[in-house]
């Protein structure tokens, strides 16, 4: 291992730049043909000394470092690590690592992943997110290194299955064999395992999981997201189309639909309640939106009382948004209200007693709760029937805002921001968008200033 020269990092230290050489089963370094060494792969080392004063005693030096693949992230992890130190420190707990003796305890990730499961629970965590950590890390990450001791497992093993294996994976079809050409995984969601990997291994390391050893995640380059690009535009009219033909052949299904075009996201309208809809009667009706369908899971079988369904009081980010009721929608909501309740007075229509979930405003003819697959359904239908190829629902939320940034006057930020949500790709659409149509129009507005002053120049 070799270092470039240093320069002044984070306190009293250096910043380095770190070589790992390729080496034969000898130990030997081994060398290209021109005689190079053969670089394994490199990343930057912060280092800091410890003060003499903040030593523990019998101590005579203590050095911390952060390694990362970029001088920032190295930076940032040193960081940490100082902070860590003099949190132990205030603490009382032991302030350095000692290597794993001989004969002590040997953790593999799979006890890591079980202690820091243990440490988010007692966090203000929901359990839907918990659950969601457990089930990524059992399907994806557990069959390649769960067994894998910490103090064996490398840059390289963490590569291997984040660019490797995991891009590898294939949807299974109704034979229980790969098919052919799928991806499994899309960028976006080997990006959330990195960042779950990233999150579990720091926790082991601030906590002293990888006994004389470094953290090897913090070597590991983020995944690059490839976005997809989505032609809006045309998607309003689509959704144009599909408005129309719902009107014209299915009815029933306005204000289930529609409601897509307020911004809503799918389980949050699913969720809608009868108490959410404020004053009807009034002249300035509104729609609160304050939380959410959710599913129990087979574990929560003991404390779900064999129901499927419950309204979760937090919607996605957290935030509750109003959205005021005009026309069209305020018809589509009458309208719906009426045939609910018609429907309430027929034979076999469920009973859902003092269940909250009997208060939904979407239920389905006899009363059963409209699910994501059924909503789904539902919407492929209409596509199909406007002779709309179907795309995603959650395109409806970028539909609305596009909608709203084509009004004039513009429509104030924090107006957009209470429709659609605080923290979405929907609202961030809605700027980029905002912006063009800005620029656009000072362009021209250049252009014929420009343009009138040649004119005038020339005369």
């Amino acid at each position: 291992m070799t270092a470039s020269a240093k320069r002044t990092a984070y306190g009293k230290g250096g910043l380095y730049k770190r070589f790992v050489f390729e080496k034969d089963e000898a130990g030997k370094i081994l060398l290209d043909r021109r005689g190079n060494e053969v670089v394994k792969y490199e990343y930057w080392q912060a280092t800091f000394e410890i003060p003499v004063e903040d030593l523990p005693p019998g101590v005579a030096r203590r050095r911390l470092t952060g390694n990362a693949p970029s001088q920032t992230g190295a930076t940032k992890a040193l960081r940490e690590n100082i902070d860590a130190f003099y949190e132990r420190k205030r603490n009382g707990e032991p302030t350095y690592r000692t290597p794993r003796q001989r004969g002590g305890k040997r953790y593999t990730v799979d006890d890591l992943f079980e202690k820091w499961i243990e440490h988010k629970t007692d966090e203000d965590i929901s359990t839907t997110v918990l659950r969601k950590y457990r089930r990524m890390y059992e399907q994806h990450i557990q069959p390649t290194i769960g067994k894998m001791f910490l103090d064996k497992l490398t840059q390289r093993d963490l590569n291997q299955l984040l660019n490797s294996t995991l891009p590898g994976k294939k949807k299974i079809g109704k034979n229980g064999k790969p098919i052919p050409g799928t991806v499994l995984l899309s960028s976006a969601a080997r990006l959330n395992i990195w960042k779950t990997l990233r999150m579990c291994f720091r926790w082991g390391e601030l906590s002293d999981y990888f006994v004389g050893r470094g953290n090897p995640m913090m070597l590991v380059k983020q995944p690059k997201v490839i976005k997809r690009t989505i032609d809006i535009d045309s998607r309003v009219e689509d959704a144009d189309r599909i408005m129309n033909h719902i009107e014209e052949k299915r009815p029933e299904l306005l204000a289930l639909m529609g409601f897509q075009l307020l911004g809503l996201r799918q389980m949050e309208r699913l969720g809608l309640r009868i108490e959410d809809i404020w004053g009807l009667d009034t002249k300035t009706p509104k729609l609160m939106v304050r939380g959410q369908l959710a599913r129990f899971e087979t574990s929560d079988l003991a404390i779900s009382n064999g129901r499927r369904w419950y309204w979760k009081d937090r919607t996605k980010t957290g935030v509750e948004r109003e959205i005021p009721l005009t026309e069209p929608y305020l018809g589509y909501l009458r309208d719906h209200l009426k045939q609910r309740e018609e429907n309430a007075k027929k034979p076999g229509y469920k009973k859902w007693g003092n269940d909250p979930i009997g208060n939904l405003l979407f239920l389905t003819e006899r009363g059963a709760v409209i699910s994501k697959t059924t909503d789904n359904e539902i919407w492929k239908s209409v596509c199909e029937g406007a002779g709309v190829k179907p795309y995603p629902q959650h395109i409806n939320r970028f539909i609305t805002a596009a909608r709203l940034a084509a009004l004039k006057p513009a429509v104030p930020g924090n107006v957009v921001r209470a429709i659609l949500g605080h923290e979405s790709e929907a609202i961030a659409y809605y700027y980029q968008k905002i912006t063009s149509e800005n620029s656009q129009d000072a362009l021209e507005r250049y252009g014929e200033a420009y343009s009138t002053k040649r004119t005038r120049k020339g005369s």
